[in-house]
């Protein structure tokens, strides 16, 4: 083998013990992407998050706990950087939970009293 060949050999047990192989394990990363590529998705993310959470913010749908904004914030940066259906249905549904006010039932009690009752019977017979 030539040196040139040698060190291209070399380059790939290299790039897998300095993280930027595809199987490295990282919580959250999806196993086809190197390290790289994650942290360019997590960016893209990042960016989006701070574009959607300044949307809200002048809707005025942001609760006024900074906590919670920060909360959010990392929920839609979590929501768009993720692959597993499971994960994004979850973020989804705890986002519009706590940014959209759910529909209203609208329920009609109508009290009668007996003597109504009574009197619808004496109506009918």
């Amino acid at each position: 083998m030539t040196p040139e060949q040698r060190k291209a050999y070399s380059a790939k047990p290299v790039a897998a013990r300095k993280g930027n192989h595809p199987n490295t394990n990282i919580p959250g990363k999806p196993r086809g992407l190197t390290c790289a590529q994650w942290a360019t998705v997590q960016a893209e993310a990042k960016r989006d998050a701070k574009r959607i959470i300044a949307k809200m913010k002048d809707a005025g749908q942001l609760p006024d706990d900074p906590r919670a904004v920060e909360a959010l914030e990392k929920a839609v940066t979590t929501l768009r950087a993720s692959q597993s259906t499971k994960d994004v249905a979850a973020l989804g549904r705890l986002i519009l939970d706590f940014t959209k006010a759910k529909p209203a039932q609208k329920v009609d009690h109508i009290v009668r009293t007996a003597e109504d009752i009574l009197d619808e019977m004496a109506a009918e017979g």
